[in-house]
């Protein structure tokens, strides 16, 4: 009798040494396994043959100590499933999620994200991501769990901004940035209404925490701006007077937030499309197995890079301020575009967002300008100049690489006339101070270049020019990444109709419902538009007209 017990004692124990593993490893086969087990015991106590081997009370005190095991392994469980993610604009639970592996791009890790409409906000591995003291940022469910795996010193977040108008534009950039395998990636919501939207479809979106003024960059009651209570008349900001640059002052609070969280931040606007992975190989080191290509190696150490409108290849070849042989380059012969920008996380780029968010400050009453415009002539303020140009702003470059560990020496050494150039801002440039005004700090430099126009293409150097066709496109060089629907028209102050007329007729528009293809009246071609001859023709013509 005292061995069966003695039997039964052992087995107790081993089942609540199981049931502990089980929940500890979240393995749901292994708890099905352990419940199953574990259910078998009420069976058992319920059988004579078994109340009559327990008749003893040693043998109820291991009935009962099996018993307590079934509830505590029970009580382990529940408390072990995490919460439901809250979204952040209401606080109701969003179990809209599944998860998805994606590739950590920036640290060569997989990692969990989520998005869509599938699964329990449960099936994150860790609990949720809370804002840190200071941060001025709110996440909905998917953000909260995305960011939850993303460690700030490995990951580059791909990020986007808008409004609710825009919807069906997030839905097409979110399609392409997931079809390349990019991410983590996330939307920075303008206003609550397109928090909410991103939160009801299962994107992860970040808001501004309410009650900031993006302007004061303070706390206050009954805080009102046109943008963050999406109070404008004007659905497209582009054609508002004045709200399109208050749009602007919300995107520089998501990148200045980010960055101060130790986030490198690729932001590309909702009307641009990843045609092709390869982003790393101009923008950074963190992938070993990605490496930057030798005309990159410089600006892949520098604070911001960003896309430009420059239409002319040789001009662009050097990403310079000024372009040997042929002088004056970016910001003076064409403008930078803020279509593509990245920000690494470094003193400087904090110190560019400042001097970028202070400059449109100084110019909230004026119609009809923009953050680009403003963008452009904060850099021209600057008065940057190449880092190769004077030995003291390579020692300032140097010293503030070395200070966030991104120095590599050899680069130096190994810079020649292919290599894309990087400038850095002049010294005691008052806006450059990496810090909130009420702070006070002293002004930093920071260092800039620029991204190559056939990798990241524009409106009239991809659907005019078709730089993606030019000689050498198969080169990892000459790969078109991106495609930026700018220089398109026929826009209204309720929505880019031209931007997406544009997407559509290159096959780059997923964000159509199905009855936009099946209904309604249609004309139908059949044959070829232009016989063999007049294609050659057309082609030499444009050749002729186009500046290669």
């Amino acid at each position: 009798m005292r061995r069966g017990l003695e039997k039964k004692a052992k087995w107790g124990r081993s089942v609540w040494g199981a049931a502990h593993r089980e929940v500890r490893d979240a393995s749901k086969t292994a708890i099905e396994t352990a419940s199953a087990c574990v259910h078998r015991l009420p069976a058992m106590l319920h059988r004579p043959a078994m109340l009559h081997k327990l008749g003893s009370l040693p043998a109820l005190a291991a009935a009962a100590l099996l018993l307590g095991c079934y509830h505590l392994s029970l009580q382990l469980w529940s408390s072990a499933v995490p919460p439901r993610c809250l979204d952040g604009s209401s606080g109701k639970s969003n179990i809209r999620l599944r998860s998805r592996r994606l590739q950590d791009k920036s640290g060569g890790g997989s990692m969990t994200a989520t998005a869509g409409a599938e699964a329990e906000a449960s099936a994150s591995s860790k609990a949720p991501w809370v804002p840190p003291p200071g941060c001025n940022l709110v996440a909905n469910g998917p953000a909260a769990a995305l960011l939850a795996d993303a460690p700030p010193t490995t990951t580059t977040l791909h990020f986007t901004f808008g409004s609710a108008g825009m919807l069906d534009f997030v839905h097409n950039w979110h399609h392409f940035v997931r079809k390349r395998g990019l991410g983590p990636v996330l939307v920075g919501a303008a206003e609550k209404k397109m928090l909410s939207a991103c939160t009801a479809e299962g994107i992860a979106a970040l808001g501004i925490a309410d009650g900031l003024d993006v302007w004061t960059y303070r706390y206050a009651q009954n805080v009102s701006t046109v943008v963050q209570d999406g109070k404008t008349a004007w659905d497209y900001y582009r054609h508002s007077k004045q709200s399109f640059l208050e749009l602007g002052v919300v995107k520089a609070a998501f990148l200045w937030e980010l960055a101060s969280l130790g986030y490198d931040v690729l932001i590309s606007d909702l009307d641009v499309v990843w045609i092709a992975d390869g982003w790393e190989k101009w923008m950074t080191y963190r992938r070993p197995d990605r490496p930057p290509l030798p005309e990159a190696r410089l600006q892949a150490m520098a604070d911001v890079l960003v896309s430009t409108d420059e239409l002319d290849e040789e001009f662009d070849a050097h990403g310079r301020h000024e372009r040997w042989p042929f002088g004056v380059g970016w910001g003076w012969r064409s403008e930078l575009n803020t279509g593509v920008v990245f920000f690494r996380s470094t003193n400087g780029t904090k110190a560019f967002l400042q001097a970028w968010r202070r400059a449109m400050l100084a110019k909230r009453d004026v119609a009809f300008t923009n953050d680009q415009f403003v963008f452009c002539q904060m850099v021209r303020d600057a008065a940057m100049e190449p880092v190769t140009a004077k030995a003291s702003h390579l020692d300032a470059w140097r010293a503030s690489l070395a200070a966030h560990g991104l120095l590599r020496e050899t680069v130096f050494s190994a810079i020649g006339p292919s290599t894309r150039g990087v400038s850095i801002s002049k010294p005691h440039f008052e806006l450059a101070q990496p810090c909130l005004p009420e702070e006070g700090c002293a002004p930093s430099r920071f260092t800039l270049g620029t991204l190559p126009l056939r990798a990241f293409t524009g409106g009239h150097t991809y659907f005019m020019q078709r730089v993606q066709n030019f000689e050498g496109h198969v080169l990892a060089r000459a790969q078109t990444l991106t495609v930026h629907f700018t220089f398109q028209y026929s826009d209204t102050p309720d929505y880019p109709h031209g931007k997406r007329q544009r997407a559509r007729e290159a096959g780059l528009w997923m964000a159509d419902p199905p009855e936009y293809y099946t209904e309604g009246r249609f004309v139908r071609l059949v044959g070829p538009l232009f016989s063999a001859a007049q294609r050659v023709a057309i082609w030499v013509r444009s050749h002729q007209m186009i500046p290669l």
